[in-house]
């Protein structure tokens, strides 16, 4: 396999495992555990409450970084520093 290939399969199935992470998190916090974290408060507001207007975006947030970061180091595995 070309090293352009191997990049981008591993880019793509990255972005996949971190698309269905988002989700699972977002969907599973924000709707299905959102009665049980209303037990505690953050800003004042109910957990899940919270977590359902805020927490997928903020971990959505977290998560464009980790790619970033993983990208560049799959760019540089694949291709090189870049300096020759």
């Amino acid at each position: 396999m070309s090293p352009e290939r191997a990049f981008w399969a591993a880019a793509v199935r990255l972005a996949v495992v971190l698309l269905v992470v988002w989700a699972a998190v977002a969907y599973g916090l924000g709707v299905i555990l959102r009665p049980a974290l209303d037990v505690r408060a953050i800003a004042g507001v109910p957990a899940g409450e919270w977590v359902a207007r805020n927490g997928a975006v903020v971990l959505f947030a977290l998560i464009v970084v980790f790619f970033v970061v993983r990208v560049a180091a799959l760019e540089r595995r694949h291709f090189g520093d870049g300096d020759s």
